[in-house]
C-alpha cells in the first residue's frame, strides 16, 4: 500500500494514486484469473480430454474474433492512427476526459483513451489479463477487426442496386469520378475544389445544399445510411424488406450474433464514412476524393491505396459530431433507433493549403452550429425554468443524454 502523509505535492499524491490504481488493478486480475482457472480445472475434471479443452480454446478464439467484429462497426472503424497495439498495451488513465478525446491538446494520449474504453465495452473483463490481453487476444481481435472490414466492403460494393444503381453502371461512373457533386464537391473563390465533410448530399435527408448554413436537423438521416447499415447488420434480403417495407427476413445476422440492441455513434460514423466524401483537396483527375462507396479505392483502408484520403480522421470527426448534446443529436439516435432498436430504454450519445482550410472550417462550422444550439436550449430551459423559481423556488430539470462514452450496442 502506497504512503501518502500530509506534507506531500500534488505530482506525489498523483503517484501514490496511480500506484494504489495499479495494486488494485493487479488484485483484480489476479482474483479474474483464479475464477477462470477453478473453472477450468473443473471442465478438465469432469472431460479430461485433449481434444475437449482444443473445443474449448477454439470457441474462446471464435468469440474473440466476433468482439472483434462487433468493434469494428459499433465503436472502432479503425484504431488511432491505425495501431491497434498501442490501444491494448495501455493503461486506462482516471485523468482522461472524454469531451477532449478528439481535441487538439494532449493526443495521442486522448484518442487512444477513448478507444481504449471502446475496446473494453466490448472484450470482457476477463479477457483483460495482461499477458492474455496484449497477446492473442489482440492479435484475435485485430483479424475480426480485418474480416469485417473485407466483408463491409464486399456486401456494399456488390449490392448496387441496394443504392438504386447496377453493379456495372455503378462501377463504370465510380471510377469515372461521376459522383464528385453527389458526394459534397465544392470550389473556392478561385475554382479549386475540395470536399466538404457536413456539405454533403450523401449523408443529409432532403436538405438544400445551396443553402449557406448547415441544417443540423438533417444530417446523417439520408436514406442511404440507413442501407449501409442495414446490409452490414442485416444482411442483403432484410435490406430488401427494410427498403420494400415488407416482413422482415428470418435469418441469422451480425445483428443477432453482435447482440445489437440500440444506436451507437460508431455505427452511424462508419455509415456515413461508406458513401460520402473526403475533406482532402482535389488535385486532379487522378487523384479524385471521393467517399469510400463511391471512390476508386479497392479496400477499406485508414488511408485510401488509390485517393490517399484519410478515412480514418473521418470517422473521427464524425464520431466527435455524434459526441454533443444538443438536441439535434438526440433527434438522430431517436430516428436511427426507431428505425432498427425500437425497443431500446435509451438512445446512444450521441494538397492545397487553401482548399484544405475550407473543409477543416466546415467541420469547425458544423461544431459552432451545435454549440449555439446549446446555447438556445440553456436560454430555453432558464426561461422556462425562471417563472417556476419564482413561485415555489423549484428548479426544472434537463433531458441531457450521455456524451459518446455511453453509447450502448449490446455484448456479452
Amino acid at each position: 500500500m502506497p504512503e501518502v502523509s500530509e506534507g506531500m505535492s500534488r505530482d506525489q499524491l498523483y503517484q501514490a494514486a496511480r500506484a494504489l490504481q495499479a495494486k488494485v488493478h493487479d488484485s483484480q486480475q489476479a482474483e479474474q484469473e483464479q475464477a477462470r482457472n477453478a473453472l477450468a480445472d473443473v471442465s478438465n475434471q469432469q472431460d479430461g480430454d485433449d481434444e475437449d479443452r482444443d473445443d474449448q480454446d477454439t470457441a474462446e478464439v471464435a468469440h474473440i474474433k466476433r468482439m472483434g467484429k462487433k468493434l469494428t462497426w459499433t465503436k472502432l472503424l479503425w484504431a488511432p492512427d491505425d495501431d491497434l497495439e498501442s490501444v491494448f498495451t495501455t493503461d486506462e488513465d482516471s485523468q482522461y476526459n472524454p469531451k477532449h478525446r478528439f481535441g487538439e491538446n494532449n493526443q495521442p494520449f486522448n484518442r487512444i483513451q477513448g478507444a481504449l474504453r471502446d475496446v473494453h465495452a466490448v472484450i470482457g473483463e476477463s479477457y483483460r489479463n495482461d499477458e492474455e490481453f496484449t497477446g492473442w487476444v489482440l492479435d484475435t481481435v485485430w483479424e475480426g477487426m480485418r474480416l469485417q472490414r473485407a466483408q463491409i466492403g464486399h456486401r456494399l460494393r456488390h449490392n448496387a442496386a441496394m443504392f438504386d444503381q447496377t453493379t456495372h453502371a455503378f462501377n463504370r461512373a465510380r471510377a469515372d469520378g461521376q459522383f464528385r457533386e453527389l458526394i459534397g464537391e465544392r470550389k473556392d473563390e478561385n475554382g479549386n475544389p475540395y470536399f466538404d465533410s457536413y456539405r454533403v448530399s450523401l449523408i443529409h435527408d432532403d436538405y438544400d445544399m445551396d443553402e449557406d448554413e448547415l441544417n443540423p436537423s438533417t444530417i446523417f438521416l439520408n436514406p442511404y445510411l440507413f442501407t449501409v447499415h442495414a446490409l452490414v447488420t442485416r444482411g442483403v434480403a432484410s435490406t430488401e424488406s427494410m427498403k420494400e417495407g415488407t416482413a422482415r427476413a428470418k435469418a441469422r445476422s451480425n445483428e443477432r450474433n453482435w447482440n445489437l440492441c440500440k444506436t451507437t455513434p460508431g455505427m452511424i460514423a462508419a455509415s456515413a464514412v461508406c458513401v460520402g466524401s473526403s475533406v482532402l483537396p482535389l488535385n486532379s483527375a487522378e487523384a479524385l476524393k471521393l467517399r469510400w462507396l463511391f471512390s476508386p479505392d479497392p479496400e477499406l483502408t485508414p488511408t485510401g491505396a488509390v485517393t490517399n484520403i484519410d478515412w480514418n480522421e473521418e470517422f473521427e470527426r464524425y464520431l466527435e459530431y455524434l459526441g454533443k448534446r444538443t438536441r439535434s443529436v438526440k433527434n438522430i439516435f431517436k430516428t436511427w433507433d426507431a428505425k432498427f432498436y425500437p425497443r431500446a430504454e435509451r438512445s446512444g450519445t450521441p494538397p492545397s493549403g487553401s482548399t484544405v482550410a475550407l473543409a477543416q472550417a466546415s467541420h469547425a462550422a458544423a461544431l459552432r452550429a451545435l454549440e449555439e444550439e446549446e446555447e438556445e436550449e440553456e436560454e430555453e430551459e432558464a426561461a422556462t425554468r425562471a417563472p417556476r423559481e419564482g413561485t415555489n423556488g423549484g428548479g426544472g430539470g434537463g433531458d441531457e443524454q450521455d456524451g459518446a462514452g455511453n453509447d450502448g450496442g449490446g455484448g456479452d
